[in-house]
């Protein structure tokens, strides 16, 4: 048998769940067997991997596929707008197609992809006096969460993790957990610590030039 065995995670947890230990803390640390899942807990995990800027890399070896994962935020500086509460976007990208080098496996794979490629692709929606093109497709495909190109960039809203205050900025003190962006280092300069450009001389005002130098040039 394939040494690439899954399973139901629910299940799994239920029935081994003195041995699952797969969230990290604050530091970075695995937390101790047996502690409970939290929601809050969940949230801080999603914050260190934005935080950190992991990438995740999801491979398939049903159909040899595989993509990167990763968290991002909206802009944090904006109001809050109804329907855009998700404090997470998932971005799927780099798309790419990794066969088997075995003749009949990767048959299999290839077939394998083709089916889902033909019922996602299939489902565009071509309006009256229209034809079927490559944005159809693509819009096909962003509908169904569907990536089948190296170009294609999905971002897919987290529902289970929201902002509760729309039309104003949010605050961490409205959340048992980390939220983005207000316990992130902002690296961005002020204008005060901003280093101040030279000027060559012979650029220079007449009167910033007899500061500097006592006479005119």
């Amino acid at each position: 048998m394939s040494k690439y065995r899954h399973g139901c995670g629910v299940h799994f947890y239920k029935k081994y769940q003195e041995k699952t230990v797969f969230i990290r803390n604050n530091d970075g640390k695995l937390l101790p067997a047996g502690r409970l899942q939290g929601k809050n807990n969940h949230a801080n995990l999603i914050y260190l991997r934005w935080k950190n800027r992991e990438t995740k890399i999801v491979a398939s070896l049903r159909t040899g596929v595989s993509y990167n994962s990763r968290y991002c935020t909206r802009n944090a500086f904006q109001k809050i707008k109804a329907k855009h509460t998700n404090m997470y976007n998932k971005e799927l990208s780099n798309f790419q197609i990794n066969l088997s080098p075995n003749p009949r496996t990767a048959k299999k794979q290839k077939k394998r992809f083709e089916r889902p490629c033909r019922r996602v692709l299939s489902s565009e929606n071509i309006k009256p006096g229209g034809t079927s093109n490559h944005a159809t497709k693509l819009a096909a495909a962003r509908k169904n969460k569907f990536l089948f190109l190296n170009s294609q960039t999905l971002r897919i809203g987290l529902r289970h993790l929201k902002f509760n205050k729309i039309g104003s900025l949010s605050s961490q003190q409205d959340y048992p957990f980390n939220i983005p962006y207000y316990n992130h280092v902002n690296t961005r300069q002020r204008p005060e610590d901003s280093p101040v450009p030279v000027i060559p001389i012979k650029n220079k005002c007449p009167e910033i030039v007899q500061k500097l130098s006592g006479k005119f040039v």
